[in-house]
């Protein structure tokens, strides 16, 4: 019973810390912020890198906006004051016809989101605008 019982708080041991490890999640007391990608022209896919909440660079999974609505990448907290890039397209994996811009959450931002307005993947000017 004993062997059994060790193997069990060993396995939840385990899982809690593989938890605790996940690349984009974190707590609301460091400096970071969630971000959502809005699309007012088009249906696109999206991936957003750069550093965590930890200061890790990392890259989020890729996720659809359907045109005229906002994702909101939940539990995915991204460092203030750096500098992120949004990538998105038409396809829905990456590819090299895929369009991407940096942006910058604000160091001093209060906010709990940030907005980043994806506006047309078939254009090739104004692509996109970060709003906190």
């Amino acid at each position: 019973m004993f062997r059994f019982l060790s193997k069990v708080i060993a396995a939840v041991a385990v899982t809690a810390a593989a938890g605790l490890a996940a690349p984009g999640l974190a707590n609301a007391d460091v400096p970071s912020e969630q971000v959502y990608v809005c699309s007012a022209a088009g249906t696109i896919h999206f991936q957003i890198t750069g550093p965590n909440q930890s200061g890790n660079n990392t890259q989020s999974p890729t996720n659809v906006v359907p045109a005229g609505t906002c994702y909101y990448l939940q539990n995915w907290w991204w460092q203030k004051g750096a500098t992120l890039v949004v990538a998105f397209g038409s396809s829905p994996t990456p590819a090299s016809s895929w369009k991407s811009f940096p942006f910058k959450i604000d160091s001093k931002s209060n906010a709990a989101w940030h907005q980043v307005q994806v506006n047309c993947p078939s254009c090739g000017d104004n692509v996109g605008t970060n709003y906190n």
